[in-house]
């Protein structure tokens, strides 16, 4: 199955170059929290489990800043402003996301 997107609601442009290589990966991210949509209702949860993978796994996204590549995390602000961004993902419970974290976090040793 594709992941499908859709930014024409979003709060702000945001597929121009600048702010490109984030809202990729916002929307790849969509399938790391088990969300399919920002809302205004949601983006501080979203945020929230966006810092959960992130802790995890390390940074969502990579940047070229002084001649190198760098890990740049996504930030609450990064999703506030991608509100009305929608994907195919289903959305899960908070209980069943907090699952896959804590049984990610054994499977690594640190739980």
């Amino acid at each position: 199955m594709s992941l499908d997107w859709d930014t024409t609601e979003c709060v702000e442009d945001v597929t121009g170059e600048e702010h490109w290589k984030i809202t990729e990966a916002i929307i790849w991210g969509t399938m790391a929290v088990d969300m399919g949509r920002i809302t205004e209702a949601n983006y501080k949860k979203f945020a929230k489990r966006i810092d959960m993978v992130q802790g995890l796994y390390g940074a969502l996204c990579q940047v070229f800043e002084d001649g190198k590549i760098v890990d740049r995390p996504v930030t609450e602000e990064d999703i506030r402003r991608r509100i009305g961004l929608r994907t195919n993902v289903t959305t899960t419970s908070d209980t069943k996301f907090n699952k896959r974290m804590a049984d990610a976090l054994q499977r690594r040793g640190r739980a």
